[in-house]
């Protein structure tokens, strides 16, 4: 055999790989375009679910378990109802709803106890930098700083 018959069936092989790499790639589309998007229904609500907008997935309101897009269906949404929370699959409609709204609260009242003031950040930050810029250790911050920040603020608005 010469060298242009093994150039030639390189290139037959070559081919035949694209070609069933094209094939794969086309089922594979044909596959996700097959798949049915589930859309959230209020009514799912009965079954302890609501819709999480950041995340685009079913939550449970009762453990917070984000479920795929595709268990949206009632069928998986009762089974996750009866076999993780069976205390709850006779309750009404009203009591998840109510749940999720107590989800909610607490949430945003967490949200607003943790969250730190932006003024009070950029201080410290440029606290931090100033101690940094002198290449003073960090533990300067701690015995330096902080009670003279303290004493400032104090003389400032009274204690």
């Amino acid at each position: 055999m010469n060298s242009d018959d093994e150039s030639v069936i390189e290139t037959k092989v070559r081919n035949s790989e694209m070609s069933s790499d094209v094939k794969i790639s086309r089922e594979c589309l044909n596959q996700r375009v097959n798949k049915k998007d589930r859309k959230y229904q209020d009514s799912y609500i009965k079954f302890g679910f609501t819709f999480d907008v950041e995340k685009g997935e079913p939550k449970c309101v009762i453990c917070l378990e984000r479920l795929a897009s595709e268990s949206m269906k009632p069928s998986k949404l009762k089974r996750h109802l009866v076999t993780k929370h069976p205390q709850f699959q006779h309750k009404e409609e009203d009591f998840f709803k109510r749940y999720e709204n107590s989800i909610k609260v607490q949430k945003n009242t967490m949200r607003n106890f943790t969250s730190v003031p932006t003024k009070a950040l950029a201080a410290s930050l440029e606290a931090s930098y100033l101690i940094a810029k002198t290449k003073k250790p960090h533990s300067i911050g701690e015995s330096l700083v902080l009670p003279a920040a303290i004493k400032i603020v104090s003389i400032m608005y009274g204690e």
